[in-house]
């Protein structure tokens, strides 16, 4: 990551942090299909689209999480990927019962 973009990945993650609702949508718009797209990987398309929904919002009430992020991308892909394989997991777990 060059410096330019290291500066506008610290700058959106300063922004979300601070409750932006500017950078929220940025977020959201550049990245919820795409998150759809690959939590449906792990995921059938109705779950998956509500695992994207459901951390879009818990991203909207605690954008402190993202404090610590060094990429927005990255920090929000693999929050998706590790909420699917949360899921998959208690899914194994109900059915080995």
């Amino acid at each position: 990551m060059n410096d330019v973009q290291r500066t506008y990945e610290q700058m959106l993650i300063e922004k979300l942090s601070e409750g932006s609702v500017d950078a929220y949508k940025e977020v959201f718009y550049k990245y919820y299909y795409p998150l759809c797209e690959y939590a449906s990987q792990y995921l059938s398309d109705v779950d998956s689209e509500d695992l994207v929904q459901e951390f879009m919002i818990m991203l909207w009430e605690h954008p402190e999480t993202l404090y610590y992020a060094h990429s927005v991308k990255s920090y929000l892909f693999a929050s998706i990927k590790n909420r699917c394989l949360n899921v998959i997991e208690k899914e194994n777990s109900r059915q080995r019962k």
